[in-house]
């Protein structure tokens, strides 16, 4: 009878193992719509080769922002620091201050720093969503509610504003006012997958799947919502089958568990897969590179550069005239995404415009280098002759 029984379990753990493997280990994301705003407010971005010019608040704002914006927080703390000695006023060195404590970790300092650049500048919208994001990490869910509504008070428009009030209100179980804020920063489809991965985080996998649905039926060629209810409903079967098989002396019951970990592992796996990707297809415009300083093989350099970097230059030409003061990038609809991340490689801001075509129709993307960026010629890695 004990062999009947075992039998049996090993028949329902084989059903619910063979689930994992329908589950498409091609998992799509879509995106992250939630989080924290780096302000985007510095006309250059400094590179490690430029020295601040001394006693200046706004250059050494610059330089804690470049060390932000590469992961060195502790640099761009001391710097941020250095400008409140200097101009104690400076809302936005404490802004950015809080945002590296926040990415440190050390969230009661960054509500400290975001409260005060808001005590300076009671109007910045972006730091009271950043000030809600450090209280929702610290776990002080109504303090984060109240700092993100009052960043919606002052812009609306912002989808990432509603989208973090929805995971702050999801916190506080009140899922259908979360669904009203995942409304309004989008559409129908991604509303209800956001919420559905709410519920999903929770193990809460009949609403889950619910909620998928709904997704997909706005949507159909949404996989991320398709993948993850054929995980939700592999996670529901193992839920179902652990009731009604004991705990104690159970092998069947262990190896659930672990099938259970295995499927969570298999989402989390993809869907990292799935963000490089994207990551990379972001750079997979076909680029042209214009010379417009007249530096001799900046244009070629610039692109080796980038191609070692993983973009597609395919052209190199010369502008209209070696005169061109303020670098640009041009691009055609759909690929912003590759324009900003050639913008990210170059050492300070570049103004992109999109266009409807260029005279070569493979080209996607066209940077024409100016006069501003021969004093970040060495950021390149080579030695070019002016």
């Amino acid at each position: 009878m004990k062999r009947t029984r075992r039998g049996s379990n090993y028949r329902v753990f084989a059903l619910i193992i063979f689930s994992i493997f329908i589950f498409s280990a091609g998992c799509s994301t879509l995106g992250n719509f939630f989080g924290r705003i780096f302000p985007a407010d510095s006309e250059n971005k400094l590179s490690a080769g430029v020295r601040t010019q001394k006693g200046s608040p706004d250059s050494i704002y610059l330089l804690g922002s470049y060390y932000q914006e590469r992961g060195r927080h502790g640099e761009a703390i001391g710097e941020f620091k250095k400008v409140l000695m200097i101009d104690p006023q400076h809302s936005k060195a404490y802004s950015r201050m809080g945002v590296s404590y926040d990415l440190l970790g050390r969230y009661d300092q960054a509500i400290e720093v975001y409260k005060e650049s808001l005590r300076i500048d009671p109007n910045i919208d972006y730091v009271y969503n950043n000030l809600g994001y450090s209280y929702l990490l610290k776990g002080e869910v109504d303090e984060a509610v109240k700092a993100f509504k009052s960043a919606i008070a002052l812009n609306n428009q912002k989808d990432i504003y509603h989208n973090n009030l929805g995971l702050a209100l999801a916190k506080k179980e009140q899922f259908d006012l979360a669904l009203q804020e995942f409304k309004a920063a989008g559409d129908e489809a991604r509303a209800h997958y956001n919420l559905a991965n709410q519920y999903y985080d929770r193990e809460r996998y009949e609403e889950a799947k619910e909620h998928y649905q709904i997704a997909l039926e706005q949507k159909p060629e949404m996989k991320a919502a398709q993948n993850r209810l054929e995980a939700s409903e592999a996670l529901a079967r193992i839920s179902e089958a652990k009731t009604k098989i004991p705990d104690t002396n159970s092998l069947t019951a262990k190896e659930m568990s672990e099938a259970k970990q295995k499927i969570l592992a298999m989402v989390e796996q993809a869907e990292k897969q799935t963000a490089k990707k994207e990551e990379k297809s972001s750079r997979e415009g076909q680029i042209e590179i214009s010379n417009g300083n007249g530096v001799n093989r900046m244009a070629r350099v610039i692109a080796e550069y980038l191609k070692e970097n993983n973009f597609k230059v395919v052209r190199l030409t010369n502008a209209e005239n070696f005169n061109v003061k303020n670098s640009q990038i041009y691009y055609q609809k759909g690929y912003e995404g590759t324009a900003a991340q050639v913008n990210k490689e170059i050492p300070l801001s570049v103004n992109q415009e999109e266009v409807k075509s260029f005279d070569r129709p493979h080209i996607k993307v066209k940077l024409v280098i100016g006069k501003d960026v021969i004093p970040y010629k060495k950021n390149f890695g080579k030695n070019l002759s002016s």
